[in-house]
């Protein structure tokens, strides 16, 4: 089963692959006096908050423990210290830009609003890489279309410049 692009209401930005062998511990629900295995990790953010959540789920995807951290890298520690194998992380990469364009085409919100959130979708620090730096000219695009044209206007030019960002990040992937 796939990640899904939230968990608990936060964005993924990183996971581990989420199969019946992964044996990452367990979490006790003592009033149950129930265990459950912890088959994935994933490290999430919620929009407009400060640090990042650890997320251990079961085979479905449930969240069953959580912890908060201050940067993902602690956060990705603490997964590691904690579990008694090697752990592979899976950045969400382009998916979850990809779920932000299909909001805004779906009109869930505005071009500042996209702004906003492509602008926390940064992971702190990151590389200057080709796709850094393809995500910056996406959002300089997107304010000089929200400066410069009509409120009638924006909503198609925001779609063409969105559409060249996920068509760039597709090839890249492919390639």
């Amino acid at each position: 089963m796939r990640v899904p692009p939230m968990l608990d209401g936060a964005n993924v930005w990183i996971y581990t692959a989420n199969e019946h062998c992964n044996n990452y511990g367990y979490v006790l629900f003592e009033g149950e006096n129930k265990k459950v295995g912890i088959t994935a990790f994933a490290v999430a953010k919620y929009d407009g908050a400060r640090g990042y959540y650890l997320f251990s789920c079961d085979l479905d995807w449930n969240v069953i423990g959580d912890t908060l951290h201050d940067s993902l890298q602690e956060a990705k520690e603490c997964a590691e210290n904690s579990s008694q194998i090697t752990i592979n992380w899976i950045s969400i990469g382009i998916h979850h830009h990809e779920i932000l364009v299909e909001r805004f085409k779906n009109k869930e919100y505005g071009i500042e609003e996209l702004l906003s959130r492509l602008n926390t979708a940064l992971m702190p620090d990151p590389p200057i890489t080709e796709n850094l730096n393809r995500l910056l000219d996406l959002d300089n695009d997107l304010e000089i279309i929200l400066y410069t044209h009509s409120d009638s206007e924006q909503y198609q030019l925001a779609v063409n410049v969105l559409d060249a960002f996920i068509d760039f990040f597709t090839e890249k992937s492919l390639s």
